[in-house]
């Protein structure tokens, strides 16, 4: 599967996230979505690299 090129529509998907709950990416549609995949230790180093996500 090729990555999608900036502004192009992904693909639809679910995922299961912390509270074992399934999100579909069609009900976020028309809103901004990030997918941060790490684990939940929720260091301060994680928290510092939250606060400036990537562009």
């Amino acid at each position: 599967m090729k990555q999608p090129a900036k502004g192009e529509q992904a693909i639809y998907f679910n995922l299961i996230d912390q509270y074992e709950k399934y999100v579909s990416l069609e009900e976020l549609e028309g809103s901004k979505v990030l997918l941060s995949f790490h684990p939940l230790a929720w260091t301060k180093v994680c928290a510092e690299q939250m606060k400036s996500p990537a562009p």
